[in-house]
């Protein structure tokens, strides 16, 4: 895990630690439940409607209605309701904040690419990473068909 020696917090307690491995680290940390609700960012509940694939837990979601019509191409449709602004979620104050959210990005898209061509391969999605000039960074995903 290339980027644990990147992580602040994780570091500081690791030099008083060094017979511990960061499961024990986890649990001073984080409860089973926040564990839970976090494995939604790596394995997140779809929606397939009109042969297009929605992440239930998106902001964007509640408003699918809403959009369907504003988007001429599905997969545009797709990469705005299926956007999250993780800058926003994580509210970074700090240049080491936004690299770690960046860090973040590039796990959760090695997740979902995994995730999606395990459990959807018929719909070919593609996940990207960027960087929005006033939300920081993003990911999002959508099918890669016609």
């Amino acid at each position: 895990m290339k980027y644990l020696e990147k992580l602040k917090d994780y570091n500081e307690w690791k030099k008083n630690n060094e017979d511990f491995s960061f499961f024990d680290y986890l649990p001073i940390k984080l409860t089973i439940e926040q564990l839970l609700l976090a494995s939604q960012l790596f394995l997140p509940e779809i929606s397939i409607e009109e042969n297009c694939v929605f992440i239930k837990q998106s902001r964007q979601y509640k408003f699918l209605h809403k959009y369907k019509n504003q988007f001429k191409e599905k997969s545009s449709l797709e990469k705005y309701i299926n956007c999250f602004f993780l800058e926003c979620i994580f509210q970074c104050e700090t240049d080491n904040d936004k690299q770690n959210v960046k860090m973040l990005a590039e796990v959760i898209k090695t997740a979902w690419e995994a995730y999606f061509y395990k459990n959807y391969p018929e719909f070919q999605m593609r996940v990207e990473i960027y960087e929005d000039e006033f939300d920081g960074w993003c990911i999002t995903c959508f099918t890669n068909i016609s």
